[in-house]
């Protein structure tokens, strides 16, 4: 049926010849609509309202209650409506037809009595159809039903309602708002007179909107106004650039929320603060999240993730910055000039507060550019990229640190300073085109400082200035500079000796049970310690160390440079005990041990054995047996070409006959060497050619040699060779040194004298040094070199002693002096009883006291 609506009324026209039944009405209309309208397009606006058995058409006038013509007004409610698939109630209908104006609990009320005003007379719609009428009596009887029930439920209600336990208003509140009622959390105002114990703030959302129209969830100060206070945090808040102070005593309990873009002023009672809790999930950069951390907390604790930082991060004192382990919680600097971490420093370097208490940085990861291993020909060099600077008072432990160029320093006074097991990465500092081991520092105390400790360190230089107390062990691959510092040093482990070396100057230090592995012989490389003293009260002792010798350079020179400490001034104070030098033999499977060579500063000195020391600029503590070492290969000296496949020897020789003999120098300074071995020559009528010199020692020496080199018979030169690598060594003489030798030929003056050993030993020694003093087996009684006072040598099974002017025999005689002659050459410079045969007078005389010279024979006459 069509039809139309007026005032929320629907005109029907009801057709004839409808067939004989009960009629049911369903009423479909739009939401919006006074007229009814398409609405195939909008299903969600549909409107459907039903009555059941409304009317019916019989043919029978038995079966009839009201007959009539024209119009029959209808007033139906329908306890059943549809929106789309949605119920409506018939309040939500009456409303939307215009019928009813009020709650919807009025309207419950009101139902019936406004069925009763629809029945009545005075109804604006007067029905006619008493069958209709009849049952909206029924459904006003339905209505008196609905109220006794609903009476029933309110008494329900009530004695349910006794029942329930109201709110204690201790952690649980009834708050009132415009939409009702609702249980919620209290929050707790810290109060002492009642025992509250800290106070307890759910902070609540406050959502705001920006000047940019964008929704944010803004804290501000009145919402943390509470001292001794937990403030819960469980939504997202924006702190829209603000500063908020924290009310003292309170902390944080964050439940998946966090607080980020502002300042929170003050401290924090947490245990510890995390990042996460300051970071913006829209933000990328960890860097404000992680200072927040630690401004208000003193301990902050990194998760298991990497944090990106492209600003620098500060630590107070008292701060520790805690990780989860290595290769877990990451710091990633994106930093390319500056210092990632400052530790109670500001950006000129001045201390923020006085550094009285520890700061740490632990069990985390620190690294520039790249979170994983990066492969070394794709890293670069950074000049101004640098981990940490520090204050002292500081611990870092079980921190890797990888890709930067300096990883800590120390720009001012630093006390306190604990370093325990850092490993760096610094293959891309190695790549400085400009690298020097002495200068190129990447943990450096550019100040001064006490009582520092570093344990099991790796791959790092150090510079100490002014140290007067430190302690260092187990470090491997670590270079270490001493400036007027003093260290103990035990258990370095050191297999690059050209990238770490050791340098001292006028420092005191000791180094135990270290071991240094010395590449092939590397011409820039000249030795693994450096030593320079200014002050007489500094020394240097190396004990139980080892030093790995491996020294020759492939198709150029097998000879060793032995020199393991250099020392830059004379009289300096290294002191030597149990260490040796451990050099593989030519076969490649045997390792002997060889004394410990010192090279002061234009000399060669012939150190130590294992157990001796240098003390002094005194050659000490080696023991020579009377087997010589070194001999020349028989009929092995020839001429090779000087242009060779990948270099040229630099060829300043001459053409004519040279001629070559080798002694071996058991003390340079004292001018002890041993008789000349075979001697060999050669004929260069060749330019382009170098002479080759093959050498062999018979056993692994403790001494060095000198090569003496004769040209056409009348020109004279020597050189000094330091300590052989292996039994067989090749010399190459190119006319202005022995090729890859520390010192150059010089002249030799053919009246030099030298002290020349005595091979046969009845003693077992040729040569021994007890640490102060030698002991030497010679042919003559000594007349060159610098002795000590209390060297001793036996000639012809005598024993002289030097006193530091003459060398007396045992009875304390000068030794060479004259024991017979005649009268006028009688010696004066001899004690009472020396014995002197006066051939003048044909009989012996002795001198009677020490005092004067005054002689007697065998009768005691004067004579």
């Amino acid at each position: 049926m069509d039809g139309i609506t007026v005032d929320g009324v629907i005109h029907l026209e009801i057709p004839q010849g409808m067939p004989e039944g009960a009629y049911s009405i369903e009423a479909v209309w739009v939401k919006n609509g006074g007229m009814l309208k398409d609405t195939r397009f909008n299903d969600r606006c549909i409107m459907r309202s039903r009555k059941d058995y409304l009317f019916a058409i019989t043919e029978y006038e038995s079966e009839a209650t009201n007959i009539g013509e024209g119009e029959v007004v209808i007033r139906v409610r329908s306890s059943v409506a549809t929106y789309g698939y949605d119920g409506l109630s018939a309040y939500e209908i009456a409303t939307f037809r215009n019928e009813y104006h009020g709650s919807e609990k009025d309207f419950v009320k009101l139902r019936g009595s406004i069925v009763d005003t629809i029945l009545s007379d005075k109804s604006p719609y007067p029905l006619e159809n008493r069958v209709i009428a009849g049952k909206f009596k029924e459904v006003d009887g339905h209505v008196d039903e609905l109220k006794e029930d609903v009476g029933n439920v309110k008494e329900e209600m009530q004695t349910f309602t006794e029942k329930v336990v109201e709110p204690d208003e201790e952690d649980i509140t009834v708050e009132q708002l415009e939409e009702g009622k609702f249980l919620k959390l209290k929050d707790r105002t810290f109060n002492l007179e009642n025992f509250s114990g800290m106070g307890r703030k759910i902070l609540r959302k406050n959502i705001i909107s920006d000047c940019k129209k964008s929704l944010k969830n803004i804290l501000v100060q009145e919402m943390i106004n509470q001292p001794y206070t937990i403030y819960v945090v469980q939504y997202d808040f924006d702190l829209n650039g603000a500063t908020i102070t924290l009310p003292e005593g309170c902390m944080f309990d964050f439940q998946g929320g966090s607080i980020s873009n502002g300042f929170l002023e003050g401290k924090i009672e947490n245990t510890h603060a995390r990042p996460e809790w300051f970071h913006s999930p829209k933000d990328g950069d960890w860097s404000a999240a992680i200072q927040q951390a630690l401004n208000v907390c003193p301990t902050v604790k990194l998760s298991d993730k990497i944090y990106n930082i492209s600003k620098k991060i500060v630590l107070n004192i008292y701060n520790s910055l805690i990780g989860c382990g290595h290769a877990r919680s990451i710091i990633l600097s994106q930093i390319d000039d500056g210092y990632a971490i400052y530790c109670n420093l500001d950006d000129d370097f001045n201390p923020l507060s006085t550094p009285y208490a520890t700061m740490q940085i632990k069990d985390l990861d620190i690294r520039y550019k790249y979170s994983g291993w990066q492969e070394t020909e794709y890293l670069e060099y950074y000049p101004n990229a640098h981990a940490i600077v520090s204050d002292g008072y500081i611990n870092i432990e079980n921190v890797f640190i990888s890709h930067f160029n300096k990883i800590i320093v120390f720009p001012v006074y630093a006390d306190n300073v604990r370093l325990y097991n850092i490993r760096a990465d610094d293959r891309a500092r190695l790549k400085n085109p400009q690298y020097d081991a002495h200068k190129d520092f990447n943990v450096k105390w550019e100040s001064n400082g006490d009582n520092t400790v570093i344990d099991n360190c790796y791959n790092m230089n150090f510079y100490f200035s002014n140290n007067p107390n430190i302690t260092f062990r187990n470090g491997i691959q670590c270079g270490v500079y001493l400036y007027y510092a003093n260290a103990f040093v035990f258990g370095l482990h050191n297999e690059d000796t050209v990238h770490y070396k050791i340098r001292l100057q006028d420092s005191t230090s000791t180094f135990i049970k270290c071991y240094f592995h010395r590449n092939p012989l590397n011409v820039d490389e000249k030795s693994i310690f450096t030593f320079k003293r200014e002050s007489s009260s500094n020394f240097l002792i190396i004990q139980d160390c080892v030093f790995n010798n491996h020294g020759y350079v492939k198709d150029q020179v097998y000879i060793q440079e032995p020199t393991c400490i250099y020392v830059e001034n004379k009289n300096a104070d290294v002191r030597i005990i149990n260490s040796y030098v451990s050099v593989l033999s030519n076969h490649g499977d045997i390792y002997y041990k060889q004394n410990v060579f010192i090279k002061e500063k234009g000399t060669i000195y012939e150190v130590p054995s294992m157990n001796g020391r240098y003390y002094n600029g005194i050659v000490c503590a080696s023991s020579i047996t009377n087997k010589l070492s070194y001999y020349f290969y028989e009929n092995n000296i020839s001429l090779i070409p000087a242009k060779r496949i990948y270099f040229t020897y630099n060829n300043t020789l001459r053409i004519g006959d040279y001629k070559y003999e080798l002694y071996e120098v058991l003390d340079k300074a004292r001018k002890i060497i041993t008789k000349s071995s075979h001697s060999y020559s050669i004929n260069r009528l060749e330019n382009d050619k170098v002479i080759r010199l093959d050498l062999f020692s018979t056993i692994y020496s403790n001494s060095t040699a000198m090569l003496r080199r004769t040209f056409n018979s009348d020109e004279r030169h020597k050189i000094y060779l330091p300590l052989l690598a292996c039994g067989t060594a090749i010399l190459i003489d190119d006319g202005e040194t022995i090729v890859g030798n520390p010192t150059k030929w010089e002249i030799d003056d053919k009246d030099e004298k030298y002290n020349t050993i005595d091979e046969q030993s009845p003693v077992g020694f040729v040569y021994q040094n007890n640490g102060m003093n030698v002991t030497v087996l010679l042919k003559e009684i000594p007349t060159e070199g610098q002795w000590v006072a209390g060297d001793s040598a036996y000639v012809k099974g005598h024993k002289y002693q030097y006193d530091g002017t003459n060398w007396l025999d045992k009875n304390g005689i000068i030794a060479n002096t004259r024991k017979q002659g005649n009268s006028e050459n009688r010696p004066t410079n001899v004690p009472a009883g020396f014995y002197y045969f006066d051939t003048s007078l044909n009989k012996p005389v002795w001198k009677k006291n020490d005092d004067t010279n005054e002689w007697v024979d065998a009768s005691g006459v004067t004579v």
